[in-house]
């Protein structure tokens, strides 16, 4: 990761500014994920849901960006698109994200996508696009959607340079994070999920199954079976969580950089191969945009997500 220092602002103020990476300010945004995330008994109030209703209701991306940076966040709950949403945010700012929302974006419809400047890339064409960049000594983000029928959203970023250091964590540090509120850091259960699940299935069998009794793998088979297993576990039991988010800490997080080899190697050639899919039987899209950002860039655009905590910043 790029090296952390005390520089001026961008306004060109002196004082106490760190200009890392996107990464750093990421991980400073990361325990209000709930509070910048979805809403679900009032989805008006999702960060992302306010963004997609201003958008039309404005003139330009000035007027945008000038009437939302007084609107709070009022999530509640955990997406990947309503994370992705304001991750993106970070990267490309409010007015960076205007085009797309004024296009009604969303993960899983090609056409505002298409709109926002993304571009459809299958099998090869995807490990191709990041070699191009890997080979350009800026830092980048790469904003990736796939869908139907496996609808997803993710960034990731190409640090400017491989200067890094470790924080792995530990599981008594996770566990101790383990605890009611989640729009202060804490580690909390999906329950949105679980109740997904449930439902789901007392409905699909009128009541004879549900998330705590599952059907027999003998009714719906293997592979349902130990998916819907993993997943109602995932969901609440706090071992398996906490297990779960150490495992990807340890190999993805707390500041770890993955070298291209090993990124390559155990992640891209695969997640390239996802959409070599029969088009007509199964429906599969990805489409992906580049962004090059700074660390300044990064800390400045974020100051409207901060701001829109109400927190004492």
């Amino acid at each position: 990761m790029g090296a952390r220092d005390e520089k001026k602002g961008r306004d060109g103020a002196s004082g106490s500014v760190r200009r890392g990476t996107c990464a750093d300010v990421i991980t400073s945004l990361a325990p209000y994920d709930y509070l910048l995330g979805e809403n679900p008994s009032d989805t008006r109030l999702a960060r992302l849901n306010q963004k997609l209703a201003l958008a039309p209701a404005v003139q330009d991306a000035a007027g945008y960006t000038g009437a939302f940076q007084y609107i709070k966040s009022k999530g509640t709950g955990f997406s990947c698109g309503f994370t992705q949403n304001w991750a993106g945010e970070v990267f490309e700012g409010l007015d960076g994200q205007y085009p797309y929302m004024l296009a009604g974006g969303t993960g899983d419809n090609k056409a505002p996508n298409t709109a926002a400047g993304y571009k459809e890339y299958i099998g090869s064409e995807v490990t191709s696009l990041f070699a191009k960049y890997a080979s350009l000594p800026g830092a980048y983000i790469f904003y990736i959607y796939h869908g139907a029928a496996a609808d997803h959203v993710l960034l990731i970023e190409q640090l400017a340079n491989q200067k890094a250091w470790l924080e792995p964590g530990d599981m008594a540090a996770l566990t101790a994070l383990w605890g009611p509120d989640p729009s202060k850091g804490f580690i909390v259960p999906n329950t949105k999920l679980y109740g997904t699940i449930n439902g789901l299935l007392l409905s699909m069998f009128n009541g004879t199954y549900n998330a705590t009794n599952l059907p027999p793998a003998s009714v719906i088979g293997p592979d349902l079976y130990a998916y819907l297993t993993y997943w109602t576990n995932q969901a609440i039991n706090k071992t398996k969580i906490i297990e779960d988010i150490y495992a990807s800490k340890v190999k993805y997080g707390g500041g770890r950089v993955i070298p291209q080899p090993e990124f390559v190697a155990t992640y891209l050639i695969k997640f390239a191969q996802v959409n070599i899919i029969n088009p007509i039987t199964v429906p599969y899209f990805m489409q992906i945009k580049v962004l090059e950002t700074t660390g300044e860039d990064c800390w400045y655009n974020s100051r409207h997500l901060f701001w829109s905590l109400d927190r004492p910043w």
